[in-house]
């Protein structure tokens, strides 16, 4: 059924039926947001997070119940009066590479001496300072086109080193290889260390955008856990942080114990050693910022900015733990 949408002299979205010009639904607009898939509007009021409007171009008129000149004036209209154009992710990047990476940490940088060769293993590089088999984390960056590869060491020969995953470009010569650590079991009770996403813009002239969309935490221990524990940790004194880098910093968590853990994620999952399925000590857990029924935004991680873990104790009696970014790639 045909809807009148405009917004009148009062910055009010108003939405009224076509045959009766009674409104049925009155915001300001900054209380609205805009989801919007090819020709198909979603308006929710942000105060209470509810669904007003799900409906197709086609069946929008403007006041006086005429259809508007096109979709882009509309579009313009409603971008422009509530001050965003939010879109579903999951809508609108179905098709755009995704990303699964670990938070890691740069210890040093070097660059390839030949052209990379796809569905290889192997790559030459400049210098191997740094890089530690079956430990070391890659992140290889071309400018040029805009692509990034990501994969573990296995062996190292001379300057020939050999990686988990198949290259899956021909990443040119001078190609940016960073070495990364992705073990957040370190000490950082004198001096807080930092892992972050890392690389996904942050290199000059490397124009990638990146909707982070959630976080999956694996911890091994040689002990039981408990949820009175970080790991099978005495509770920390000042905790793993997650913030958000941009030029400013934006903190978003900060967990002490294996409880708050559980607190604030989806799914806190702890394992016993003792369960012969399991075999092994520890926990996953998953935090998801996508979705209404949960943080509701996605960390879009722009050139030059970050998501970043901060680990301000000391986590090296810890077994393992690393944490895994999923997310994908944004259409510019």
């Amino acid at each position: 059924m045909a809807k009148r949408i405009w917004v009148n002299v009062n910055n009010i979205l108003v939405i009224a039926e076509d045959t009766d010009i009674t409104d049925d639904i009155r915001n300001t607009t900054s209380n609205i947001y805009t989801e919007i898939n090819g020709s198909i509007y979603a308006f929710y009021k942000k105060s209470v997070d509810e669904l007003i409007l799900t409906i197709h171009y086609s069946d929008i008129l403007d006041e006086n119940g005429i259809a508007y000149e096109s979709q882009t004036i509309f579009t313009d209209l409603i971008e422009k009066s509530t001050g965003n154009k939010e879109i579903d992710v999951k809508i609108q990047n179905q098709t755009t590479p995704s990303l699964i990476t670990k938070f890691n940490r740069v210890t040093d940088s070097t660059i390839l001496t030949t052209q990379a060769t796809k569905f290889t293993y192997d790559i030459e590089v400049a210098s191997t300072v740094g890089m530690i088999p079956l430990t070391s984390f890659l992140i290889l960056f071309d400018v040029g086109s805009g692509r990034v590869y990501l994969g573990n060491i296995v062996s190292i020969n001379v300057l020939t080193v050999t990686l988990d995953s198949q290259i899956d470009f021909e990443f040119p010569i001078g190609t940016i290889v960073d070495v990364t650590t992705t073990q957040m079991a370190v000490d950082g009770s004198i001096t807080p260390v930092i892992f972050g996403i890392r690389g996904l813009g942050i290199v000059p002239g490397l124009n990638l955008e990146y909707d982070i969309t959630r976080i999956i935490m694996t911890c091994y221990t040689s002990t039981a856990v408990s949820l009175a524990k970080f790991g099978d940790l005495t509770k920390l004194i000042r905790g793993v942080a997650l913030r958000f880098r941009d030029g400013t910093v934006q903190n978003i968590s900060n967990v002490k114990s294996n409880g708050e853990i559980a607190g604030i994620t989806l799914d806190y999952i702890p394992y016993s050693a003792t369960n012969p399925v399991q075999g092994q000590h520890g926990f996953t857990a998953r935090l998801t910022f996508t979705g209404q029924d949960k943080l509701g935004v996605s960390k879009r991680l722009k050139s030059g900015e970050d998501l970043e873990f901060i680990i301000q104790d000391n986590l090296t009696g810890l077994a393992s733990l690393e944490i895994v970014a999923e997310g994908h790639e944004v259409e510019l």
